[in-house]
């Protein structure tokens, strides 16, 4: 019951009407998906009993996922047709100046996607960390930078990633602007707490339900009052129903509606993932694997032992199926 409505927007009350055209666009490069991601990944590293940093596994899996089990599947439906008729009302204003976007059409294909059967998802699986670790009101923490906050600074260390931007970089590779997670992990209390969470960038639009106007920036979980709400957690999970589950530590991220050529997507994320991560995967720090589910296919699998081999077969493709330039860049 809990996730048959689950999606919920904001009142925009006196702020800005927002549209699609919004700062995840600052990530369509092809290889920031690779980068953003497995920097979060690489930052949650679990450690060995002596205290060793152990190394993290990345798993990229492109799956076609029945349409039925995304999250509020009927009312972001609505939310999608609510967003279609926002910029519809602009360009029926009385105003002589008409918008030159494409807003629309990407909202209608967006639409129709989520009406059919499957819908193709990449899904992001990280091993050997400490998974999304937080509380709901812990503001510095993993999982609160990144569902609940953007663009706020955190000590990262050593590592990289710390304003917590890279959450846009999974919208902007979505077609229908959402993601979700599931993520395990220890507390501080050493008890293990499982979360379910999602975020989606729309533009404003009327609440298919109340009529508000409604904030850009969307979220899966329970209202607790006017200023607070919480992601699902631990026994409410009992009845979750995700094409995979999870043994040990660690965190699953679904884009939906991944957008992505056929012909060249594993090649651009491969890239990404050498450039932002070489030296670490040297020094066995991180691995990869890119799997195209639908076939049954490992596509590549990067890691310290297979390196100097890796790069000469991943140039060679890369001239092969895309072009020189590509490579060189």
């Amino acid at each position: 019951i809990i996730y048959s409505n689950p999606w919920y927007f904001d009142k925009l009350g006196r702020g800005k009407e927002i549209g699609l055209n919004n700062d995840s666009d600052l990530f369509k490069e092809n290889d920031n998906l690779g980068l953003e991601t497995a920097q979060n990944c690489r930052n949650s590293c679990a450690q060995d009993q002596e205290g060793n940093d152990l190394e993290v596994v990345v798993e990229y899996r492109l799956k076609n996922i029945k349409t039925s089990k995304f999250p509020g599947k009927e009312n972001y439906i609505k939310r999608l047709q609510k967003s279609i008729e926002f910029f519809q009302s602009k360009q029926n204003s009385l105003s002589t100046t008409k918008s030159n976007g494409k807003e629309i059409e990407e909202l209608q294909q967006a639409k129709k996607l989520l009406e059919g059967e499957s819908i193709p998802v990449l899904v992001i699986r990280d091993f050997s960390t400490q998974g999304v670790k937080g509380g709901e009101y812990e503001e510095l923490s993993p999982y609160y930078r990144l569902i609940k906050s953007g663009g706020i600074s955190a000590d990262q260390g050593s590592n990289a990633g710390s304003y917590g931007h890279g959450q846009k970089a999974l919208i902007t590779k979505s077609k229908i602007k959402a993601f979700t997670l599931f993520s395990q992990f220890q507390n501080d209390h050493g008890e293990k707490e499982t979360v379910f969470s999602g975020n989606s960038l729309l533009c404003t639009h009327r609440d298919p339900k109340d009529d508000f106007k409604t904030q850009n920036n969307g979220f899966i979980g329970n209202i607790k009052d006017a200023e607070n709400w919480e992601s699902y957690r631990n026994q409410e999970l009992e009845d979750l129903n995700l094409p995979f589950t999870r043994e040990s530590n660690g965190t699953d991220i679904y884009i939906w509606g991944y957008s992505f050529d056929r012909k060249k997507w594993d090649l651009f994320l491969a890239m990404g993932l050498l450039k932002g991560f070489f030296q670490a995967i040297r020094e066995k720090k991180i691995s990869f694997k890119i799997y195209d589910d639908n076939s049954n296919k490992l596509l590549h699998d990067i890691n310290y032992g297979n390196l100097d081999e890796y790069i000469n077969s991943l140039e060679n493709d890369v001239k092969t199926r895309i072009d020189k330039r590509s490579w060189n860049s």
